[in-house]
C-alpha cells in the first residue's frame, strides 16, 4: 500500500507541477544573448528566489532530471512541501548547523553529473528590496565540484495564476577561475560571490526590458 500510495503521489504532483509549468504560470525561458542554449550539466545553478516553490518551477522549466534544487530543512519538512519533494530532486539545508553534510551532498550530486539549483539570498527577496546580498556558499560548493556557475533570473507572481506568466532568464556559464595573488580564499569567494549576484541583477534588466518594449508595442502596461 505504502509502494502504491508514493506512485499516486508522484503522479498528482507531477501533473500539479505540469499545469503550473505550462497553465497556470506559463514560465518563459530567455536566454542571455537572444540564442536558445542547452545548460551542460554538472553546474550550479544560482538563482534569486520568490517563494518555497521555485526550485520545483525552475527544475521543471530546465528539465528536472538533471537538477537537484536546495531547499531549507524547515521548509522542506513542511507537509505540502514534501509532497513536491517526493516528485522533484531536493536537497535539505540544515540553516542551523555549518552546513557541511549539504556541501558534501552538493559536490556528490555534482560528481554523478547532476547539476544543483541554489538561491544563495538565503530566503525571499521582496521587489522593493531587489535582490538581497548573496551568502558565498554556492562558490565553495562550485570549487569542490570543480563546475561552472550558470547565473538566472525567475520572476512573477503565485498571487497571479492565469494573468501574468513567469519569465526565467538563463546567463552564460560564469568560470570561477582562482584567486588573485595575495588574495585570501575567504576575499575570493566574495568577491566571486558578488560578481554572480551583479549577473542576475544584469539578467533582470534584460527581462524587464524585453518586457516594456512589450507593453508599449502591444499599447498597454501590463504583459
Amino acid at each position: 500500500m505504502k509502494v502504491v500510495g508514493r506512485f499516486l503521489r508522484n503522479i498528482t504532483a507531477s501533473v500539479i507541477i505540469f499545469l503550473m509549468r505550462y497553465v497556470f504560470y506559463r514560465v518563459k525561458i530567455h536566454y542571455e544573448g537572444g540564442k536558445k542554449k542547452k545548460i551542460v550539466h554538472p553546474c550550479v545553478l544560482v538563482s534569486n528566489h520568490l517563494l518555497g516553490m521555485d526550485g520545483a518551477m525552475i527544475a521543471c522549466a530546465l528539465g528536472k532530471k538533471k537538477i537537484w534544487g536546495c531547499i531549507a530543512k524547515t521548509t522542506y519538512d513542511t507537509w505540502y512541501t514534501r509532497f513536491f519533494n517526493d516528485v522533484g530532486n531536493m536537497i535539505p539545508i540544515d540553516l542551523s548547523s555549518t552546513g557541511i553534510g549539504f556541501m558534501r551532498e552538493a559536490k556528490k550530486t555534482l560528481k554523478s553529473g547532476d547539476s544543483v539549483l541554489i538561491f544563495p539570498e538565503g530566503e525571499a527577496s521582496h521587489r522593493e528590496h531587489g535582490i538581497l546580498p548573496f551568502r558565498s556558499g554556492f562558490v565553495f560548493i562550485a570549487q569542490l565540484g570543480g563546475v561552472p556557475v550558470v547565473p538566472l533570473y525567475f520572476t512573477g507572481n503565485y498571487a497571479r495564476p492565469l494573468v501574468r506568466r513567469f519569465h526565467l532568464v538563463v546567463g552564460e556559464p560564469i568560470d570561477l577561475g582562482k584567486p588573485d595573488e595575495g588574495e585570501s580564499a575567504e576575499e575570493w569567494r566574495e568577491r566571486k560571490s558578488e560578481e554572480v549576484r551583479q549577473k542576475v541583477v544584469y539578467l533582470s534588466t534584460l527581462i524587464k526590458k524585453k518586457t516594456a518594449q512589450r507593453a508599449v508595442k502591444r499599447g498597454k502596461i501590463n504583459e
